[in-house]
């Protein structure tokens, strides 16, 4: 998805208010991101949460996911209702 997007880690890594090596290691997989980086990342990039969790790929990372991604639009769709 960055790279789709034209941005270097240090780019993206700037706009995201990390590191450029917490970019590579959340590309390489070393570590996970978490469902709020998940949704910043999404608004960097302009696409949805799940273009991310596909970016990263694998089934674990969805299924490490699912969890805090629910109670994530949980939380917006009170937010909407009230």
């Amino acid at each position: 998805m960055r790279q789709a997007a034209g941005m270097s880690q240090r780019v993206f890594a700037s706009s995201m208010s990390v590191t450029q090596p917490t970019v590579a290691r959340w590309e390489t997989g070393a570590v996970q991101m978490t469902s709020s980086t998940i949704r910043r990342a999404s608004l960097v990039l302009d696409c949805t949460p799940n273009d991310i969790l596909g970016m990263y790929g694998s089934e674990d990372a969805v299924e490490h996911f699912r969890e805090p991604l629910s109670r994530l639009l949980t939380q917006a769709l009170r937010l909407i209702g009230s």
